[in-house]
């Protein structure tokens, strides 16, 4: 999912002509920061290790899990599935379930979407702002 989805999206920051809009959009200054620390974590990062292989994605992921178990005291700690909905997040936060489905925001098509929609608002701009400026508006 990762391969599919954050990956492009991450890859993006430093492609033309996507690397022109990556300043001004927060998510993505968030999603390479986040690599980032990983990197600094770890070595090769989140991506890194999903891009080297199914075998160092897997390393990396039980890695970090045992760091954070390692790090973060037992009594301010969650290990969540998203899968498992709110009854957990929510007993562990003492607040009460909501009466509406957990948020799926995350899923793959919608995140191909949003790399299509990036990369066709980054061509708009590069092809449209010149076009607009020869046609004098």
């Amino acid at each position: 999912s990762v391969k599919k989805t954050l990956i492009p999206l991450y890859q993006d920051r430093f492609r033309f002509p996507t690397c022109l809009l990556s300043p001004l959009d927060p998510k993505m200054l968030e999603l390479g920061f986040f690599n980032v620390d990983l990197e600094q974590q770890e070595g090769k990062g989140l991506f890194g290790s999903v891009i080297a292989g199914e075998e160092a994605a897997v390393e990396f992921y039980n890695e970090w899990t045992e760091a954070v178990k390692k790090n973060v005291p037992e009594e301010r700690l969650v290990v969540f599935n998203v899968e498992e909905g709110w009854e957990p997040l929510c007993k562990f936060l003492d607040l009460p379930v909501p009466d509406q489905p957990f948020p799926n925001v995350n899923d793959s098509s919608e995140m191909q979407k949003l790399v299509f929609n990036m990369r066709a608002l980054a061509w708009g701009v590069v092809i449209g702002v010149p076009a607009l400026a020869a046609a004098g508006l």
